[in-house]
């Protein structure tokens, strides 16, 4: 199932496209408010993606309260700089 406005989650919402056939390979929603694992899972997830990949994350609600430095440093990676300002 696809990430969408109707089925989205609280916190990060995360799809990555395949940067030569351009197929989604992640498709995945992290809590980074309410569950304390949610930021090493996506770290751990983005680790294993393939250079290249197109990474798009939207958020809702709220993802700021547990989105560790490590996940943070995973945005700075992708070019944000806007990730520390990111709060409620």
């Amino acid at each position: 199932m696809i990430v969408t406005r109707k089925n989205g989650g609280r916190g990060l919402n995360v799809v990555a496209l395949d940067p030569f056939k351009h197929e989604i390979i992640m498709n995945n929603k992290y809590d980074t408010y309410g569950d304390a694992k949610a930021s090493k899972k996506f770290v751990g997830d983005f680790k294993k993606l393939p250079t290249g990949a197109v990474v798009v994350v939207g958020v809702r609600d709220e993802a700021s309260k547990q989105l560790s430095g490590q996940a943070r440093e995973v945005f700075k990676a992708l070019g944000s700089q806007e990730i520390d300002n990111l709060g409620f």
